[in-house]
């Protein structure tokens, strides 16, 4: 028996992944931000003490996409930037309390 080529196989996949995403924007566009800010903020959330360029490559992100998101988050309260006092290099993100809010009413949602 032969195989169906592995594009063959991914295609649906694809599709049910593009379809969940567009489901969820939907349902976050009340909550004021969009599936990758969704993502970011909960990435966040859940490893308090990575950098943000740990949490970008986390996420697969690129660098222009990822910079969007963060300051889209920050303009609108939910995230602070700052330094580390041991490395200045790095930059940490922090969630505020409507970012943390927003995750936990975004998280409900998803489940």
């Amino acid at each position: 028996m032969h195989d169906p080529p592995m594009t063959s196989l991914l295609e649906p996949l694809s599709a049910a992944t593009n379809t969940m995403v567009h489901r969820l924007d939907e349902r976050f566009v009340e909550l004021g931000f969009r599936t990758a800010e969704y993502l970011v903020l909960w990435a966040v959330l859940s490893r308090p003490h990575a950098s943000a360029s740990e949490i970008r490559i986390l996420l697969g992100m690129r660098d222009a996409a990822f910079s969007n998101v963060i300051a889209r988050a920050v303009a609108r309260g939910y995230l602070r930037e700052g330094r580390s006092a041991r490395d200045r290099r790095s930059r940490y993100l922090e969630l505020t309390w409507p970012g943390r809010t927003a995750v936990q009413i975004a998280r409900s949602i998803h489940l």
